[in-house]
């Protein structure tokens, strides 16, 4: 009707995507015989599919609607379980996903959101079962169900984003 009454559309761009290193006290526990598991740089890619958005640095001159989003794997568990004086603890994988919108243009930041995506307690119990878990050797995720797991807390995330800018 009236083009004074619309809003321009924001166009969003595709900051850093970067995965933090873990602090947490679980690190040490999933370490298991052979030392600290690191994450995939897969996951960095997987991101950056799920967010298709043009790359930040791409934008020579950003205008007034340009926003940026910056991505980053705050953290990360592969699960598994041991026992506490004989009492069994378990704790599941999980990805924790936040994202920083800023203004291009100013650097002023409009919002930070998360996402956590964990893999469900009936999947976990079966995975757990296998004879590397009860050894110690492997954990309840293998890289395939933990990438599965970032790009669905990706596509979740995205949503939000996408929902706080409109």
């Amino acid at each position: 009707m009236f083009s004074f009454f619309r809003k321009t559309p924001i166009r969003l761009h595709l900051g850093e995507v970067r995965v933090t290193p873990r602090k947490d006290f679980l690190r040490h526990l999933e370490a298991g015989f052979f030392g600290g598991r690191k994450p995939d740089d897969s996951w960095v890619t997987v991101l950056a599919q799920v967010f298709d958005y043009p790359p930040a640095t791409g934008t020579a001159v950003p205008g007034d609607d340009d926003f940026a989003v910056d991505i980053a794997i705050e953290g990360h568990r592969h699960g598994g379980w041991t026992d506490v004086s004989g009492f069994p603890v378990g704790w599941r994988p999980k990805v924790r996903l936040s994202a920083r919108i800023y203004h291009m243009k100013s650097g002023k930041q409009r919002a930070v959101i998360r996402a956590v995506e964990c893999m469900s307690w009936d999947e976990f119990f079966a995975l757990s079962g296998r004879w590397k878990v009860q050894l110690g050797l492997g954990n309840p995720a293998d890289k395939q169900r933990l990438r599965e797991l970032v790009q669905a807390a990706g596509r979740t995330l995205k949503a939000k984003v996408e929902n706080a800018v409109s």
